[in-house]
């Protein structure tokens, strides 16, 4: 992973994040994730008998726009939400952990998605959005070049100017 120095050119000088730094900002961001989940466990039966997002959006201190319409979906589809949130909470920041190209993308996909839902639907989104920044290590340049149609930099163009 590379990323623009502050120091020099922008167009043109890049250097590397150290790996040291990247799995920091990993460990960071699971530890956010899997303590979210410890949190819940501890904090109920209604997160042990998946119905915790029933009263979720009737309880939250500022409700937005769109809590009303999620209050009233189903309660099977409330028992899924409790369901999907502390298995992405407590089961997918463990695949964090695994240094495999697909699997930290395949994390950061689901993670990522999981906060724009909270975000959404939710009134605590700036948490949420601060959540998203760790989250975007979790994917290389390579992602971001074919996700976002750039074009890479050529690598006669990178600057080797702080590897001495």
């Amino acid at each position: 992973m590379t990323t623009t120095s502050p120091f020099s050119d922008f167009a043109t000088t890049m250097v590397d994040v150290p790996m040291e730094l990247i799995w920091s900002i990993r460990w960071f961001l699971f530890r956010i994730m899997f303590g979210a989940g410890l949190t819940k466990l501890k904090g109920g039966k209604i997160w042990k008998d998946l119905s915790a997002m029933c009263y979720f959006y009737e309880t939250q201190p500022i409700p937005n726009t769109f809590s009303r319409c999620f209050h009233w979906a189903p309660s099977w589809w409330h028992n899924f939400e409790t369901a999907a949130s502390l298995v992405l909470e407590m089961v997918v920041p463990w695949c964090l952990l695994i240094p495999f190209r697909q699997t930290l993308m395949m994390s950061g996909i689901l993670l990522a998605a999981f906060q724009m839902m909270l975000i959404i639907s939710a009134n605590l989104s700036y948490l949420n959005w601060l959540t998203i920044l760790p989250i975007l290590f979790c994917f290389d340049d390579d992602f971001f070049v074919v996700t976002f149609n750039l074009s890479p930099m050529p690598s006669t163009e990178r600057g080797d100017e702080f590897s001495n």
